[in-house]
């Protein structure tokens, strides 16, 4: 009991005990409460039981760095450890690191990890589109090169229409772009015609809005009535 009570209030005490006190599963888990590195000491019969491996990072997820090797690799062990604390993904080995399908269902559940993948795996676009579906402000980390490739950005707003509030001016201000966005995804309405909403406030004669020189983007490039007629009815 008093050994139980000097761990709970400091779990580097587990590395002095004796071979037989460290061999006890109850002991390091109430070491591991407050020093993740006292697994480190742990016996290899311990290190290696999945079980008890498991009970162990729902306490602390960092004592996956001193689990078996073999464990590592383990995918319920790796999802339970990015459940837990899906940063830890950085401690997973690079061979799960770069393993396309297991990355990928790792983003479906925990997008924000696609800042942390390997570079390679940032380009892939199955990848990228995996990411997005849920946080569009990944949009900002992606390649360059997708940023401006036309098909792709139809693809993705297409599957999140809010990916459009990171689009260049250049997709923005392309009326045809703008159309078939719009005709793939409807959602997209409302942030099209947010912009336009002040602006017809002030405009109660129609005429005198058509002959405005305040312009909303879009004006420059497509007749005002056909937009109108596309995007607000």
């Amino acid at each position: 009991e008093i050994v139980s009570i000097a761990l709970y209030k400091n779990g580097s005490i587990y590395g002095h005990l004796s071979e037989k006190l460290q061999s006890n599963g109850e002991l390091l888990k109430l070491s591991i409460r407050t020093n993740s590195y006292a697994f480190f000491y742990a016996p290899p019969e311990l290190k290696q039981n999945k079980s008890f491996v498991s009970s162990c990072i729902d306490i602390s997820p960092f004592i996956f760095s001193y689990i078996s090797n073999d464990l590592k690799h383990d995918i319920d062990i790796i999802f339970q450890l990015i459940h837990k604390n899906p940063f830890c993904f950085s401690m997973i080995p690079e061979k799960i690191k770069n393993n396309k399908d297991i990355v990928q269902e790792i983003i479906r559940l925990y997008p924000y990890i696609y800042t942390c993948i390997s570079l390679l795996l940032k380009k892939d676009k199955d990848i990228i589109m995996e990411a997005l579906k849920k946080s569009e402000s990944l949009f900002e980390n992606i390649p360059t090169n997708l940023k401006k490739d036309y098909n792709f950005i139809i693809q993705i707003t297409q599957q999140n229409h809010k990916i459009y509030h990171y689009l260049s001016n250049s997709f923005k201000e392309d009326y045809h772009f703008v159309k078939l966005v719009y005709s793939k995804n409807k959602k997209i309405h409302t942030i099209l015609i947010e912009p336009l909403y002040s602006q017809l406030q002030d405009y109660i004669n129609f005429s005198n809005f058509l002959k405005s020189t305040s312009k909303h983007n879009f004006f420059e490039f497509i007749d005002v009535v056909d937009y109108i007629k596309t995007f607000l009815f």
